[in-house]
């Protein structure tokens, strides 16, 4: 029988805090990140909902707390105000990809944080075989 996990989307207004709080965490660690997946898209003007925010990076900040490892690489954690990240950290084929992802960002002021280039959006998504 499938069942499917009902995610909840999440207001773009705790989405915008949790990128500023990742995003400073990373800043005073010297580490390099940039957002990815649904609120990246958003970022962009898709209307695509999400309920949670999904980061790449060339490490993490330690002052994220790995929750549970994802299958590609990386974990899931929470940012301080609880939303749900996933941060990506790629050592496989695709690393390639996510480390040139990570050179084509734009920063979006309005969020305070590094977004991968709408190109680099798509590849990763074709690279994860997902279809949104």
């Amino acid at each position: 029988m499938y069942t499917h996990k009902r995610k909840k989307f999440l207001d773009p207004a705790a989405l915008e805090l949790a990128t500023r709080q990742i995003t400073h965490l990373a800043q005073k660690a010297k580490i390099r990140t940039a957002l990815v997946g649904g609120f990246a898209m958003q970022l962009y003007g898709s209307p695509r909902l999400t309920g949670d925010i999904d980061f790449i990076g060339d490490d993490w900040p330690k002052g994220l707390k790995p929750e549970k490892p994802l299958s590609f690489g990386g974990f899931q954690t929470k940012a301080p105000n609880e939303v749900p990240v996933d941060f990506i950290l790629r050592n496989d084929d695709y690393k390639d990809l996510y480390d040139a992802a990570l050179n084509h960002t734009v920063w979006v002021k309005e969020v305070g944080a590094y977004t991968v280039e709408p190109e680099y959006l798509a590849a990763i998504k074709m690279a994860a075989g997902r279809a949104q």
